[in-house]
Parts: structure tokens; C-alpha cells; sequence
């Protein structure tokens, strides 16, 4: 290549990226604005104030403002479906209504010691999970590659429930929107409340002391009990 050529091609290159920089649009050098619903620290009373804001826009964000509403008028109208004796727990298999026109499959342990109201958990499963997916064989039997896929669970619902925690599980991993004018996490949120509910019903149950476990999609303590 002689120095001709080579003035040339360099000339060439200067032009192109002078007009490759020129048409990239420039970046925004503002700072963006602080999240409206930041928490700072506050007094307790501040706090109670601001989750309430919060949860209020959380619901009417997820199209949920009407089924909070009337969140204590739906009835649950438990189907049992079947029912297994661990020794030291027991779990259940049921139906609950999760709205008037939906219904949604639960999975309960309960302890066999009834002598005193316990705490529960809402085993929440991730991405691909489904309602059996927190808890091992010695709970809930699933077939080889379920149980395979689930391992990474390592069974903390089982654990929970041979600790003596009331346990519950329902499926929030779909992808499809059951309900027209839903949406996806609104939904998911949702089945996960009505989880609550019916823990909240049960005597076997303190209802000041409701947690959740989970990890992936699981991970969010979005459940919150219906008297907070």
C-alpha cells in the first residue's frame, strides 16, 4: 500500500466517524429525578404513613384496588382434596378462592401438636416452580425431573414444617393473565395475599406472626397480611 492510499483511507476514516459520532444522540447528563416513594428514615408513625402510601399505589399500579376492596367479601370456600398423615405434620391439598370467579390450588402442612397457635411462612417458589417446588419427598412426592428441577430449593418447606411452622404454597410462576384487565404481577401478588387469608382463618395459626421464604421470583415479601 503506497502513502497515497494510505492518506486517502485515513482521510475516509475520519469522515465516517465523524459522522457516526455526530448522528449517536448525547447522552442525558441530568440527574434523574429520586424515586417519589423513597423510604428515608422516619419516625414510627411516618413509617406506618408512608407504607401505607406506598402499598395503596402499589395496588392501583397492579389493577388491584377493586379486589382489596372487597378483599374480606370473597369467601375462600375451602375444597379439601386430599390429605397426608408425616407423623409430625400433616399436609393438605387444597382448592381456595382466590377471586369470586377464580379458584387456585394450595398446598398446607400443619403441625400434629395443636397444643398452641404457631407462626407461619408462605413458601413462595421461583421462576418454573409450582406450588409443590419448596418442599422435598418427604412432603409431597413429585416425579423425577420435578424434583430434580427443584432441588435447588432444598426442601425449606419441609424443613419449616418439621420445625413446626404452618407452611403454604400455591403457584405464582404462569405466564399467562387469568383474569381480564389483570396483569401478570398483580395477579401473582394477589394468590400470594389470598395465601394470607387463609392462613389468617386457621386457629392452628398466630396471626401476628406470618412470614414468607422464597428465592428468584420468590424472593419479594409482597404478601402482606390483611390487618397491616
Amino acid at each position: 500500500m503506497d502513502k497515497h492510499t494510505q492518506i486517502t483511507l485515513a482521510i475516509v476514516f475520519m469522515c465516517l466517524n465523524s459522522l457516526i459520532l455526530g448522528a449517536a444522540p448525547k447522552q442525558d447528563q441530568t440527574v434523574p429525578a429520586q424515586r417519589s416513594a423513597k423510604y428515608t428514615s422516619r419516625s414510627a408513625e411516618a413509617a406506618t404513613t408512608w407504607q401505607k402510601d406506598v402499598r395503596a399505589k402499589l395496588f392501583e399500579l397492579l389493577n388491584m384496588n377493586d379486589l382489596v376492596r372487597k378483599r374480606s367479601s370473597i369467601p375462600l370456600n375451602t375444597k379439601e382434596l386430599s390429605s397426608t398423615d408425616r407423623q409430625t405434620y400433616h399436609v393438605r391439598e387444597m382448592e381456595i378462592n382466590s377471586t369470586s370467579s377464580r379458584r387456585i390450588k394450595i398446598v398446607v402442612t400443619v403441625p400434629a401438636s395443636k397444643s398452641k397457635s404457631v407462626p407461619a411462612v408462605v413458601c413462595v417458589g421461583g421462576h418454573g416452580s409450582n406450588l409443590y417446588s419448596p418442599y422435598d419427598t418427604r412432603t409431597i412426592a413429585g416425579d423425577g425431573q420435578r424434583a430434580k428441577a427443584d432441588s435447588i430449593y432444598k426442601g425449606f418447606g419441609t424443613v419449616l414444617a418439621t420445625m413446626e411452622y404452618v407452611t403454604i404454597s400455591t403457584t405464582v410462576s404462569q405466564h399467562k393473565v387469568y383474569e381480564e384487565g389483570r396483569l401478570l404481577m398483580g395477579e401473582r401478588l394477589w394468590d400470594l395475599m389470598r395465601c394470607v387469608d387463609y392462613l389468617q382463618s386457621m386457629p392452628e395459626v398466630d396471626g401476628r406472626r406470618i412470614g414468607c421464604a422464597g428465592l428468584s421470583l420468590g424472593a419479594c415479601p409482597s404478601n402482606a397480611p390483611s390487618n397491616s
